[in-house]
């Protein structure tokens, strides 16, 4: 089925105008900000809070809950920047965000993305927009071009593991706690194998039978570790990424003959820091019978 929408070329303009100036990308910004503060002084946040009921509740969970919070809003902050990338490429970007499937941004990351298939030029039109051809050739904007693509790549692959995503924003039906588990033999007392850290668990069912209409899943507690640090590290250059593709847009709307606009580049950014540390350290299956 072919969709048409009734709008002239003025309406189209307004639209995209309006969704340019207007598109509230800080809003990742300030709850980056307020989670990091809150998490640096916890403490002392419930006691100036004055709130009676924050007071009375354990601050490790209180701050577990937060950690949690920074990944799951690290998966939406993703998920934005992939339809931005998708969405820049048409006509009227906002209409194509609103239409996007999950499914259909899944594939274009792990096909287009991961793969490395997202041209440089088209990299540069989105996130280093308005520079000069003289300008793109110097060596920071190169680097920066070839981090930006390969930050995608890493990105795109956490991402495509989003089973947490998918139990957070639908119900909330996963549970962050402080975890921790020992694998210690009959006969001794010191544990071979010990993991204690953040944790999000959650239910997963694996189809293992299929006759005609008739399916058989296997149910099984998942417990997977996180630490919320990487996902701040990511959190940072995605806002970047999103802050860049408007800001120098805006800039460019408001310049007179002679300005310059100022471009945030991303040349001295170490890629193997910003990925330091492994999304699932340690993971624990149980199933149920």
């Amino acid at each position: 089925m072919a969709i048409t929408y009734q709008i002239s070329e003025e309406g189209i303009e307004q639209i995209n105008k309006f969704f340019t100036d207007e598109y509230a990308y800080k809003q990742w910004l300030y709850k980056l900000k307020t989670w990091e503060v809150v998490l640096e002084k916890t403490e002392e946040f419930v006691k100036f809070s004055g709130d009676s009921e924050l007071k009375n509740e354990d601050i490790i969970s209180y701050k577990t809950a937060i950690e949690a919070e920074i990944v799951n809003n690290f998966y939406h902050m993703a998920e934005a920047l992939f339809n931005l990338i998708i969405s820049c490429q048409t006509n009227i970007p906002w209409l194509t965000m609103k239409n996007i499937k999950f499914k259909d941004l899944c594939d274009y990351v792990r096909d287009v993305i991961i793969t490395g298939e997202l041209k440089d030029e088209y990299i540069r039109f989105l996130f280093i927009h308005g520079i000069t051809e003289e300008e793109r050739k110097k060596k920071k904007v190169v680097e920066s071009i070839a981090f930006i693509k390969e930050f995608l790549r890493r990105l795109g692959k956490i991402f495509l593991d989003n089973e947490l995503y998918n139990e957070y924003k639908h119900g909330l039906r996963l549970m962050p706690s402080l975890s921790e588990f020992a694998l210690t033999p009959e006969d001794g007392e010191t544990p071979l194998l010990y993991r204690k850290g953040n944790a999000h668990t959650y239910l997963k069912t694996i189809l293992i039978q299929k006759k005609k209409k008739e399916e058989l899943y296997k149910i099984q507690r998942e417990t997977k570790s996180f630490d919320y640090t990487l996902y701040i590290r990511l959190s940072v250059i995605i806002y970047r990424l999103i802050h860049n593709l408007f800001d120098n847009r805006r800039q460019s709307t408001k310049l007179e003959k002679g300005d310059l606009i100022s471009v945030g580049l991303f040349n001295e950014e170490k890629i193997d820091e910003i990925f330091k540390g492994d999304p699932n350290k340690f993971s624990l299956t149980i199933p149920y019978s």
